[in-house]
């Protein structure tokens, strides 16, 4: 069993979703540009002189105490919006329920993966999502290696079927959004400071 068969099936005895399944959907590639480096520049740093990295948060965002270990493999950090996520930018409820953003380290027999353009490390991206009883779990993970370190960024989303309120009751979360602000993040990201 592999450690993250082994995280999955942790989260599913604890959350009571034993028995659900999950897709792995793998890609590669550089992360997209999405907002300007002046807005992103504003964003306060977490920078960890341990585990050697610097990523940028939305100033909306707040270090959460512990970090989601069940998330990321050595998780070191994560990142939870300030406000209740269930509400959108109009104060309506969402059916959005939870997020988070964690960084995890652990020891990595590979070298530094090829930097894309010389300035972002190359990731590998895994989409994992399962759901049961009217809740959807996604989760996005990004991983890179650098000087014997594993990297990992995992974007955790946790949300409801829409069509389990009445109708008019809540509006659908802004996902597109949500990876746009994921994507940002990780392109801050600089490994092995």
């Amino acid at each position: 069993m592999n450690r993250w068969t082994k995280a999955w099936a942790t989260l599913a005895a604890i959350t009571g979703l034993l028995g659900t399944a999950w897709l792995p959907i793998g890609w590669a590639g550089s992360i997209p540009s999405i907002d300007g480096e002046d807005a992103v520049a504003e964003w306060p740093a977490y920078r960890s002189d341990t585990d050697r990295f610097e990523i940028r948060y939305p100033s909306g965002f707040a270090v959460a105490k512990p970090a989601h270990g069940l998330v990321a493999h050595g998780a070191v950090v994560t990142f939870v919006p300030i406000d209740d996520p269930s509400f959108d930018e109009t104060g309506r409820k969402s059916n959005l329920i939870a997020l988070s953003v964690t960084v995890g380290v652990s020891e990595s027999a590979n070298g530094c993966a090829e930097e894309a353009e010389g300035r972002y490390p190359n990731f590998v991206r895994t989409d994992c999502c399962e759901g049961a009883v009217g809740n959807r779990y996604e989760t996005t993970i990004l991983t890179t290696d650098c000087r014997g370190s594993r990297y990992e960024i995992v974007l955790f989303v946790h949300s409801a079927n829409p069509g389990c309120y009445p109708p008019g009751a809540v509006t659908t979360f802004d996902s597109a959004g949500i990876e746009r602000m994921f994507e940002t993040m990780a392109r801050t990201f600089r490994p092995a400071i």
